[in-house]
């Protein structure tokens, strides 16, 4: 993921639209800033408890055509988000 295809991802998170889930959970594709990622591969899987904040998120490193990426899925919200990755050129 290095080169000049792609650029760095905020250090915010930014919120993504899961568009298919494979048994309900697993992100299968998702939308980020207009364009339809394709998830070819899930590498890993693991959840976060903050007991203080009293917030569970599952996360998701991903592998799509683009690149990889980290989804988070914040289950109090269920919102979702990118939390880690290059974003491509094309979407900067």
């Amino acid at each position: 993921m290095t080169g000049p295809a792609f650029g760095m991802l905020s250090r915010a998170s930014e919120a993504v639209e899961i568009t298919e889930r494979r048994f309900g959970l697993i992100p299968q594709a998702f939308l980020w800033s207009g364009h339809l990622f394709r998830v070819q591969l899930v590498e890993k899987h693991w959840v976060v408890h903050a007991w203080l904040k009293g917030s569970t998120r599952q996360l998701y490193r991903v592998r799509c055509a683009e690149g990889v990426f980290e989804l988070c899925h914040d289950l109090a919200l269920d919102a979702w988000c990118i939390c880690h990755g290059r974003r491509p050129k094309a979407l900067a």
